[in-house]
């Protein structure tokens, strides 16, 4: 009998601290919300007034969901299927560098869009990557959008995420004259909604001539098995776009859509990268005629990580490509040489045109 009260009151004892655990968990959740408003202007980390040369007609555009630096080819990841929450502290430097030695490769294009970049998380050893690359980048000016802010994530039990501070980052080789951060008017149940990104798009104006060119970074939510946030986030992208282009503005769209694009084909692609479709594909009517979409076609962008990557054996897809208004011209898109070795997406290299009055008609 006394070793029955015994037990009783241990199992009592574990309930109880299980209760305060969760309690304490919600409670931290809910009075450090981030509760970002709808549009918010967001700061210009101003290295340059140089303006966008009237007489440029052709641009280029580095993108890249670089995974917090976090997701290299050896990752896995738990909410993907996996079992890890964080990269070994040597990985993530290995990571690191290669992210940073990829972008000083590359500092010749005009623009990069860059997507999961960590402020200060547990998941990347609290290290300031968009301070970083700031600094790095000598020759751009740059804007950051915080779309992940909590203060503990509880997931897995086992070993918690904890501290989650995160965003996109935009930088431009010519003077920003506005940029904002727009959120979408859309998000999860309460219990999900404190625990998880609160999606954005990075809006960058940019004067050339009598007319704004406008860069769209973006992110769209991965997990949304009822598909009820991505229709929402798709429409914001689309209203917002459609009515700079009305002001006769040119209108880029760029970053990791977390959807394949609505005319991808994976027959297109070399079988050994095991390449298929992932849930929906973006609505052919998502954009009138005389948009214009591209994405790579021949190398997928972004891995599954269930498991570490192999090649022909993980699956792969597209999320990451580009959309751009009429009086524009999309020229091409590459993968830059890769594999996944740094983060679970590949970068993108988009080049685009300014149209002459007469391609436009």
């Amino acid at each position: 009998m006394k070793r029955f009260k015994k037990l009783a009151w241990a199992l009592l004892g574990l309930l109880l601290l299980v209760v305060l655990y969760f309690s304490f968990v919600f409670i931290l959740g809910f009075a450090t919300e981030y509760k970002p408003q709808l549009i918010e202007n967001i700061e210009i980390n101003s290295k340059s007034n140089l303006l966008v040369p009237e007489e440029k007609t052709e641009f280029s555009i580095l993108s890249w969901n670089i995974g917090y630096c976090g997701l290299g080819a050896p990752e896995d990841f738990f909410y993907d299927g996996g079992k890890k929450t964080r990269p070994s502290k040597k990985d993530f430097e290995i990571y690191l560098q290669g992210v940073k030695d990829l972008l000083l490769k590359h500092q010749n294009v005009d623009f990069i869009f860059l997507q999961e970049v960590d402020w200060y998380a547990k998941r990347s050893y609290k290290y300031n990557q968009a301070e970083s690359f700031e600094n790095m980048l000598e020759n751009f000016n740059s804007v950051f959008a915080k779309n992940y802010d909590v203060r503990f994530v509880p997931l897995p039990l086992h070993k918690p995420m904890g501290i989650v501070q995160s965003g996109m980052q935009t930088f431009s080789k010519y003077k920003i004259e506005h940029a904002s951060r727009h959120g979408f008017d859309a998000n999860f149940p309460w219990w999900k909604r404190l625990f998880l990104l609160k999606r954005c798009m990075i809006v960058s104006h940019l004067e050339f001539g009598e007319k704004d060119l406008v860069l769209i970074n973006i992110h769209n939510s991965a997990f949304d098995p009822e598909n009820l946030i991505k229709p929402i986030e798709l429409q914001t992208i689309k209203e917002y776009a459609m009515a700079e282009y009305a002001k006769g503005n040119y209108v880029v769209i760029g970053g990791d859509w977390n959807q394949n694009p609505h005319n991808f084909n994976p027959d297109n692609y070399d079988k050994s990268w095991n390449i298929g479709f992932y849930d929906d594909a973006l609505p052919n009517d998502l954009f009138p005629t005389g948009w214009t979409w591209m994405h790579n076609e021949s190398t997928p962008s972004y891995r599954f990580v269930d498991e570490p990557y192999l090649k022909g054996k993980t699956f792969t897809t597209i999320f990451d490509f580009f959309v751009v208004s009429p009086n524009l011209e999309a020229v091409y898109i590459v993968n830059p040489k890769h594999e996944f070795s740094f983060s679970d997406h590949d970068p993108i290299l988009f080049y685009f045109k300014i149209k002459t009055e007469e391609e436009e008609l």
